[in-house]
């Protein structure tokens, strides 16, 4: 398995992870499409895949910004998704771990998530990698 950045044309194949990871919702392929390819330009989002024998077999978003309750950068992991049919076998912790590295390299100093209160194999496997629940995520549509 490799982990590498994404390139504008892994989107057809970070798609299904996408629809895996949020079966409920709505997908709008080419909605989804243009803002892969519009964060692939921004300097502060990266978007990472694990790949194996040239499927697309785990993805990982992370952002990055200055933090005053930091006191310094901050990356936050915005969607990490492993295909179902690959979990269990270290994808996940290795896209971690590999997200926690680019952290330290952009000079974060806390990776943060949030992560859906009915997931509670992804609180699981986030508290066994060493992360602490620290608190409620709110949103609101506009």
């Amino acid at each position: 398995m490799v982990i590498r950045e994404c390139r504008e044309t892994d989107f057809d194949m970070v798609l299904p992870l996408l629809r895996q990871l949020w079966p409920d919702r709505l997908l709008e392929m080419e909605t989804l499409r243009g803002v892969f390819h519009r964060a692939l330009a921004q300097e502060n989002i990266d978007y990472y895949c694990a790949e194996e024998e040239g499927i697309i077999v785990g993805f990982f978003s992370l952002s990055t910004r200055e933090s005053l309750y930091r006191q310094g950068r901050l990356a936050f992991l915005d969607e990490m998704v492993v295909d179902e049919g690959h979990r269990g076998k270290g994808v996940g912790a290795a896209l971690l771990r590999h997200a926690e590295e680019m952290a330290r390299r952009a000079g974060c100093n806390c990776l943060a998530m949030d992560t859906a209160a009915h997931r509670t194999a992804a609180h699981r496997f986030y508290e066994r990698e060493g992360y602490q629940r620290t608190g409620f995520a709110y949103e609101k549509e506009l």
